[in-house]
């Protein structure tokens, strides 16, 4: 995960919208968050959490109104904002945003107004459904987040101090070792690999015994089927070809009746044959002679009827055409007259266009005179009002220099306020720090009270309570094995008397297998002796339970113990700190005119001063609101004498239109109509225009009804010429076809053209007839030669039926015979191939059957090894060593090559050290200062171990805590180790008011908390 940016309002002591854009503290691999104690920093981080996971480490949903409580008192609107990358490689981006708002009527209710989370694809933020929170985004959970990515104050050593089993619990989650517990699959896999044991023994019971002689059998009866049916065949071959020769003699005398039917049939259509053929040929003389000549005589005297028709509808169209010719010529003359007059209309309407113009331009002249007129009258009140501006403008300007001249120096007096303010801060700071200190002080005394009453020993640490109470937890379980092995060897003795109990002569012995056995005395069975140990079983059982729960409880306390020692360390360290600043704070008075003024006094002093520059500030805006208001009065009076000066010049230009208008007048009179009403004017002008219109009208159709009657008359005229010489010529082609025509007919011995018409009546299809004709005599010619070819084939020879028939019968038996032959083979194959295939089938089921029966044993041994989860644990074991390991290559530098990281038999983190021989002890015996190196470093590892998860080129790692637990030494060692993360592609952001620290880091945050505006963030580079 890589933050983007961050918008956080109301949330704690963020008052006003903060938005820190982690761009260039991320480019530069390293940087800070600083500021004093309450500042806001932590809340910072707090935020980020927070929108990711729905989460506060400060205040649980439930029982904290954590709602009410996160939101900033002043403020009515919690906003959280959050944009970052994550997924491979940190591809992804996303956006969360939170929103939660103050109800109007109930001040402690907060309700959640927005909560939403957002993906970037192709430069669109589409919403995400079905997510609770980022877990699912950033493959961890919040608790794994906050020992790996950002940890907050307080979370530093959780991953150090936890129990063996919460950090196997929080490595399978982190690095989803759930993939290596392996038990359920095992217990899948063994309860398949039994179904298909169980699976092929039931086939091998259906399959059955099959053996190869079954099969040998099987096969000396298929080939005595063969030979018979190789037999049989031989035989059907020679009945089939006795049988062929038959069938082709018979076929021999069936064709010779077949073709004597044929040719009689064709002999006696000889006659009409004969007479077809006689038609046909007179057919083709009338019609290849005549058809075309007869056609067209009757075409062209058709043609020559019509004519004469048509010849007598064109004459009388020309009488017609004749009669309005006459009466158009008429209608034009008439029209003509009036049209060539018609000029002194129109010059008519042209002049009382001008004279309706001339009374518009008058009208318009009247307007602008008014206009002058009223603008005049404006202009000289106008003027009277900037006189009393100027007036109220130098009197507010007096007034300006005076209140200015008695104010106050305010920066002086807010300097020496804001001290007085800032010492009582620090004092409530300082008593604060006192206050949590003495707590710490109750609570240490309370755990030592605690421990003396469960380990009532003269003993001192805890670490001594512990070393005994582990001394006494092996003692009592070398007591339980005594107790155990007692009760085994107990148990087996009573076996052996139950055995020795029931022995009978001459029946084997179930141990040995003797029949014979001394006689000996019925010994004692020992069942009270087991009842005896098995209760000093449960009596030290019962102790083991006792002082693990003590152990337990006593491990709990020191940490509580150790955590505040280190707390109360801590706290008094800023005490210390809070009094020297503020020691700091009391010698340095910032302004010596206000030393000894009281806070009351200033307070006052403020408030008058505070009024006074209120009054100036509203003197201020009074004069700016005078000199805006004498602006805009002089910029009106300048716009007013441009519209009066173009006014004036419309009025000229208006006088010298009347002038031209009046000389263009030619027949009409302006004064005669200078007191027309406008509208009647306007009338008389259309009833010209009507009147000027419908004589052009007019005299348009009149010239165009009488032009094309003219055209009409002289098509008329072409037209009648051109039909009476096309009849002349049909006449003529008429005349020339009868002479055509009664020399064909004499020619080719027709009698007249009515018995050509006649024989042509009849359609015949020339090339159908004759193709008929020569079919007829082709098929009587095959015929006759076929049969006279078949005679000579059946010469000498006999057909006999019987004997045909006989051999057609013996043929079906024989096929009949060798088709059960077939069948009888067909199925003894079969029966060969299926005891071939069962036998196969058999052999691979019991092969499978055996590799699974070793499946099943191999099942079994795991099993048995991952029972319990025991392989996740060692996973895990494996992955602590790494972390380990990893961590060293820094722990080891930060420690001056005095101190490694390990882990011992139950999982726990010890150090190796090699000042005292490399003798190895707890990790919980570190310094607070070495505690946070070891931590950082394993935090660093686990991160790295994310990293590599993600597999992104950079991660993200933000502490908030334990700087001010080290020396300059180790913080020096401490910073040169997180300022070498960059050349690993790491980004590191730091939490911390060690000054040290923000004199080392460039790119940084300052976070200040004003006591009006809230928490406000600031650059380094800015």
């Amino acid at each position: 995960m890589i933050p983007i940016s961050l918008s956080i309002q109301g949330l704690y002591s963020y008052k006003e919208a903060q938005t820190i854009d982690f761009t260039s503290l991320i480019s530069s691999g390293l940087f800070g968050i600083f500021g004093t104690v309450g500042s806001g920093k932590s809340s910072i981080l707090e935020a980020i959490m927070f929108v990711l996971y729905d989460k506060s480490d400060r205040l649980n949903y439930a029982g904290d109104n954590r709602y009410y409580n996160m939101l900033n008192l002043q403020s009515d609107e919690l906003m959280l904002d959050f944009t970052f990358s994550a997924g491979p490689n940190n591809t992804h981006t996303y956006r969360f945003r939170f929103v939660a708002r103050r109800n109007k009527k109930d001040y402690e209710k907060v309700e959640v107004k927005e909560k939403t989370f957002y993906q970037l694809v192709d430069g669109e933020w589409l919403p995400l459904e079905n997510i609770k929170d980022a877990s699912s985004i950033l493959g961890m959970s919040y608790e794994n987040f906050m020992q790996t990515i950002i940890i907050p104050q307080g979370k530093f050593r959780e991953f150090v101090d936890h129990s063996a089993g919460e950090r196997t619990k929080m490595l399978k989650e982190l690095f989803h070792l759930n993939k290596y517990d392996l038990s359920q699959k095992t217990n899948i896999l063994l309860k398949k690999n039994e179904l298909n044991i169980s699976n092929i023994e039931g086939r091998l019971q259906e399959l059955g015994i099959v053996d190869g002689e079954a099969i040998t059998a099987k096969a000396e009866a298929l080939e005595e089927v063969k030979e018979a049916l190789q037999t049989a065949d031989l035989q059907c071959k020679a009945s089939k070809a006795e049988e062929e020769k038959l069938k082709m003699l018979k076929n021999v005398f069936t064709q010779i009746a077949r073709l004597e039917d044929e040719k009689m049939a064709l002999e006696s259509q000889a006659d009409v044959y004969a007479e077809k053929g006689q038609h046909l040929r007179i057919y083709e003389k009338a019609f290849t002679y005549l058809r075309e000549k007869i056609q067209s005589w009757e075409t062209n005297s058709k043609e020559l009827e019509e004519g004469k028709v048509k010849l007598d509808i064109l004459t009388e169209k020309t009488a017609k055409n004749q009669q309005a010719l006459t009466a158009y010529a008429e209608a034009y003359r008439t029209v003509k007259s009036a049209y060539d007059a018609r000029h002194q209309i129109s010059q008519k309407c042209e002049d009382l266009e001008n004279i309706i113009r001339l009374k518009q331009v008058q009208d318009d002249l009247i307007v602008l005179q008014q206009k002058v007129i009223a603008q005049a009258q404006q202009n000289k009140k106008t003027r009277e009002a900037l006189d009393q501006i100027k007036a109220d403008i130098s009197a507010a300007e007096n007034t300006l220099m005076s209140l200015e001249t008695a104010m106050p120096d305010a920066t002086m007096l807010q300097q020496a306020y804001h001290w007085h303010i800032r010492k009582q801060d620090l004092q409530q700071v300082v008593d604060k720090h006192r206050q949590q200190a003495a707590k710490f002080q109750i609570r240490s005394q309370e755990i030592e009270l605690e421990k003396s009453s469960l380990y009532g020993r003269d003993v001192i640490t805890f670490e001594e309570i512990i070393i005994l109470l582990k001394d006494d937890t092996e003692k009592a379980a070398a007591k339980k094995e005594v107790i155990l092995q007692e009760i085994h060897t107990l148990k087996v003795q009573q076996e052996l008397v139950e055995i020795t109990s029931g022995l009978k002569d001459n029946e084997p012995c179930p141990v040995c297998g003797a029949l014979d056995h001394p006689r000996t005395s019925h010994p004692v069975s020992p069942t009270d002796q087991i009842t005896v140990k098995q209760s000093e079983l449960a009596q030290v059982e019962q102790q083991l339970k006792q002082t693990e729960t003590t152990s337990s409880r006593v491990r709990q306390l020191a940490m509580d113990h150790r955590n505040q020692q280190n707390l109360m360390a801590e706290k008094q360290a800023e005490i210390e700190e809070a009094v020297h600043i503020f020691a700091i704070h009391t010698q340095q008075h910032p302004v010596a005119r206000y030393a000894g003024t009281s806070l009351e006094e200033l307070s006052r002093l403020k408030t008058a001063a505070e009024a006074q520059q209120q009054t100036i500030l509203a003197t201020k805006k009074t004069l700016k609101q005078l000199k805006e208001g004498q602006e805009k009065k002089d910029q009106y009076l300048q716009n007013v004498a441009g519209i009066l000066h173009t006014a004036e010049r419309d009025m000229s230009a208006i006088e010298a239109t009347k002038v031209t208008l009046i000389k263009q007048l030619k027949q009409l009179s302006y004064e005669k109509f200078e007191n027309f009403d406008l509208s009647k004017l306007e009338e008389n002008l259309a009833k010209g225009k009507r009147q000027l219109q419908e004589i052009e009208l007019q005299y348009d159709a009149a010239n165009a009804n009488l032009q094309q009657a003219r055209q009409e008359e002289q098509m008329l005229k072409g037209q009648l010429q051109s039909e009476e010489s096309y009849m002349r010529q049909q006449q003529r082609k008429i005349a020339a076809l009868d002479a055509e025509i009664k020399q064909l007919l004499l020619e080719h011995g027709f009698s007249d053209m009515q018995q050509v018409k006649r024989i042509l009546a009849t359609v015949l299809n020339l090339e159908q007839e004759r193709r008929q004709l020569e079919q007829y005599h082709r098929q009587l010619h095959s015929t006759t030669t076929a049969l006279k070819n078949v005679y000579q084939e059946a010469e000498g020879r006999t057909y006999d039926a019987k004997k045909h028939q006989e051999l057609i019968a013996e043929l079906e038996h024989i096929d009949a015979l060798m088709e059960e032959l077939r069948k009888q083979a067909a199925l003894q194959n079969k029966e060969i191939e299926d005891l071939k295939n069962t036998l196969t089938i058999r052999q691979d089921c019991e092969a499978q059957l055996e590799n699974l029966k070793q499946r099943e044993h191999n099942l079994k041994d795991l099993r048995k090894l991952f029972m319990g989860n025991g392989f996740v644990r060692y996973v895990s074991t494996i992955y602590l060593q790494d972390l380990c390991k990893a961590a060293n290559k820094r722990f080891f530098k930060l420690t001056n090559n005095n101190l490694s990281l390990e882990l011992n038999h139950d999982e726990e983190f010890i150090v190796r050290d090699f000042l005292n021989n490399g003798k190895t002890r707890l990790l919980k015996t570190l310094s607070g200062g070495q505690t946070f190196q070891a931590a950082l470093c394993l935090a660093l590892a686990l991160a790295e171990n994310v990293k590599s998860i993600n597999k992104a080129d950079k991660s993200f790692f933000f502490l908030d805590e334990g700087f001010g637990a080290l020396d300059k030494e180790s913080l020096r060692i401490v910073f040169e180790t997180l300022k070498s993360l960059r050349k690993e592609n790491r980004i590191v952001g730091i939490i911390s008011h060690v000054e040290e620290l923000q004199q080392e880091i460039d790119v940084y945050l300052n976070i200040t908390n004003d006591k009006e505006t809230g928490s406000q963030v600031s650059y380094s580079w800015k």
